[in-house]
């Protein structure tokens, strides 16, 4: 979609009136994931469907450090810290207290963003440590995550809110086997998994989430391996426009929901035109949320089950 957040908005301010432009930005914002949600489902985009393989970090623990209060620096004893533990997590002496590891100077050295903190203030000459991470990066612009899934364990991952699992970290700070996640995001359109226990070893996991119709790619293969078929981008960027006005229409101006409506299926009578014109045609479903019946994803096999 070329038409970007703030470009809807004011679309659908202009076009619905008084109604919607008094709303609070977060109605109004959901008004447009709505919109272009039931678009992805009338569309039955399997190919917005993303499977994605990740194997989790295993924690390092070999050696001693030496650290002292107020001082960010540490010092390693046959440790093998590596470039890559800039940005993760680390414990001294099996305490809660988490630190970020700032930058790499060697295997026996690294620095933390802030400086140690130690109660009594004493040096620790021989303390044992954790490096871990719980965070794990997905391609961007991620609507839904449907499941995670151990390979290890044949099993599936419990999903939390941020907050539930931000709660949980600081209680039960715990480290082993993951059995719950937590979607997050930086607001800027970049995805990560936290997971819960942290993981001690390399387990493998897969994600099976839908990505924002924005973000899947016009044109190449989809997750199956057939080939993408969508409408010409103008199109669908009037399809997405007109489900979205309708939304908003919906929410909050219901006196312009029956035009909204129609327009909305002509579009979608457009949109459908140029699909059959193409071989293979994407099947499309018909009709609206507010005039007609939805089509629904098809049920996807993922490890034997049935994930949608």
């Amino acid at each position: 979609m070329s038409v970007s957040t703030t470009e809807m908005l004011q679309i659908l301010a202009d076009e619905l009136g008084a109604g919607f432009k008094s709303a609070d930005e977060r109605t109004k914002r959901r008004a447009i994931e709505s919109g272009i949600t039931m678009v992805a489902n009338l569309y039955q985009w399997d190919h917005s469907i993303v499977e994605e393989q990740f194997v989790s970090t295993a924690d390092k623990v070999a050696g001693t450090v030496a650290i002292e209060a107020g001082e960010p620096g540490v010092t390693g004893t046959s440790t093998a810290f590596s470039p890559t533990d800039v940005g993760k997590f680390i414990q001294f002496n099996d305490s809660d207290e988490t630190y970020v590891i700032a930058s790499y100077s060697s295997p026996t050295a690294i620095q933390l963003t802030i400086a140690y903190s130690n109660p009594d203030n004493t040096p620790q000459t021989a303390a044992t440590y954790r490096i871990f991470t719980t965070d794990y990066a997905l391609a961007s612009q991620v609507r839904d995550v449907f499941e995670v899934s151990d390979n290890s364990q044949n099993r599936m991952l419990m999903q939390m809110d941020r907050s539930e699992m931000r709660t949980l970290w600081q209680r039960c700070p715990q480290y082993g086997n993951p059995t719950h996640y937590a979607l997050l995001s930086d607001g800027a359109g970049d995805f990560s998994l936290r997971l819960w226990p942290g993981p001690d070893e390399a387990y493998p996991f897969t994600a099976l989430y839908r990505r924002d119709p924005a973000a899947v790619p016009a044109s190449g293969a989809g997750n199956d391996g057939n080939a993408l078929d969508w409408p010409d981008s103008a199109s669908m960027d009037q399809l997405l426009i007109s489900a979205c006005r309708l939304e908003g229409a919906a929410a909050l101006a219901p006196s312009k929901l029956s035009i909204a409506n129609a327009r909305f299926n002509a579009k979608l009578d457009q949109a459908k035109r140029l699909q059959a014109e193409r071989s293979p045609p994407l099947r499309v479903g018909s009709g609206s949320a507010h005039g007609g019946a939805i089509g629904r994803y098809r049920k996807i096999k993922f490890n034997g089950q049935r994930s949608l």
